[in-house]
């Protein structure tokens, strides 16, 4: 699972999506991505722990919500938002990228625990 920052501001969305394709190449039409987003807004940094504890939820429960206010996307984009409801998944790590006006930025991998 893949958290972008994924505002819905065209521009910045474009350049997400293509650093997104540059990252995971052939493999991001199979990941799954969501936003929080559309459905709190912009939080300002404090995206950053709403982002983080969204992680921590998917993979406990293993579910990638329903990225909800989201239509229209542009196939272009070449990701997989999931707008057609949760996904029930196996998942190992997610990571997520978030940044605030005035440069606070961070990225974070969360990954299941092996005992």
């Amino acid at each position: 699972l893949l958290i972008p920052q994924g505002v819905g501001v065209r521009q910045m969305d474009i350049a997400e999506a293509n650093a997104i394709n540059t990252v995971f190449g052939a493999s991001t039409k199979s990941l799954p991505i969501y936003s929080t987003k559309p459905q709190i807004g912009f939080a300002g940094t404090a995206g950053c722990s709403i982002d983080l504890i969204t992680a921590v939820l998917a993979l406990n429960n293993g579910i990638v919500p329903k990225t909800k206010n989201t239509q229209n996307i542009n196939e272009n984009y070449g990701i997989n938002i999931t707008c057609d409801g949760p996904i029930k998944t196996e998942m190992q790590h997610v990571a997520t990228n978030c940044h605030a006006i005035g440069g606070q930025t961070a990225a974070m991998v969360v990954s299941r625990y092996k005992t």
